[in-house]
């Protein structure tokens, strides 16, 4: 006995055979075919998530500050434009202040300037005393001198006298007819100073009476005066007069009384160099 074999569908039967999925299946790719290529302009396609409204109040207008009829409104300005003009205003005036002080110190100066000029006119209008060129001769008085000592105003009759031991052409002397006056003019080379020479007659004056010496002029020429008191010992007075005049140094010594002061005085304000 054969084993129970099962029960197998009819063969004849139509069974549709099971049906598989399909697959897409691409085609063959050409290699000599241009491919498409994506767009990189073309963004993907996001999702927007819808956001909320909020309503905002609504800004009320500020009114415009109007400035009064005839004034300038005022102009805001930031803290770098403040201190740029308060450092403006502060070298302005610095410059301002620099310019007034330079103004008043040219001004004193000027001022100083003049004043010193004014001054140092009146100084030499002080030192320069007019001289006149004609010299007028007094009644009682002659012209006298030479052109190498000068020329005076002496009394009438005095003569012309000379020092005994006294080498010629060294000075001019005139006296009285007792020999007692004497004017004596003498020429030294320029070889020292005024005040150099007027101390070197000072030593040699020194063995006499004090010495009073002040300033005084000759023939308007700045002049050293030199006085000395002999009437206890000798009963006149000795006045030297020491300038310099011409490139030369010169010295007037006048012997007179004290009572014949007059008479030096003509004699030394009526001395020229020029007749």
């Amino acid at each position: 006995m054969e084993p129970n074999e099962p029960n197998l569908p009819n063969d004849n039967l139509n069974v549709p055979p099971p049906v598989e999925p399909s697959v897409p299946v691409s085609p063959p790719v050409n290699p000599f075919q241009p491919q498409p290529q994506p767009d990189p302009f073309q963004q993907p396609v996001q999702s927007v998530q819808p956001q909320p409204v909020v309503f905002q109040q609504p800004v009320q207008p500020q009114p415009m500050p109007v400035a009064p009829v005839g004034q300038v409104p005022p102009v805001k300005q930031s803290p770098l434009n403040k201190k740029t003009m308060m450092v403006i205003g502060i070298v302005a005036g610095v410059i301002l202040l620099a310019s007034v002080v330079t103004a008043v110190v040219l001004t004193s100066s000027n001022s100083s300037q003049n004043k010193a000029e004014d001054k140092s006119d009146v100084v030499k209008k002080e030192e320069e005393p007019v001289v006149e060129k004609e010299v007028a001769v007094p009644t009682g008085y002659q012209r006298v001198g030479e052109a190498d000592f000068g020329y005076a105003n002496v009394p009438d009759d005095w003569v012309k006298f000379g020092e005994i031991g006294a080498p010629s052409g060294t000075m001019m002397q005139y006296s009285d007819t007792a020999g007692f006056s004497v004017v004596t003019v003498t020429k030294y080379p320029n070889t020292y100073s005024l005040d150099e020479f007027t101390s070197m007659l000072l030593e040699s004056l020194s063995s006499g009476p004090s010495v009073i010496q002040t300033k005084t002029t000759v023939d308007g020429n700045t002049a050293n005066l030199l006085s000395q008191d002999y009437t206890s010992t000798e009963g006149k007075v000795l006045d030297t007069y020491v300038f310099e005049e011409n490139d030369q140094l010169a010295t007037i010594s006048i012997e007179y009384k004290s009572a014949d002061a007059s008479v030096a005085k003509e004699i030394i304000s009526s001395y020229r160099l020029e007749k």
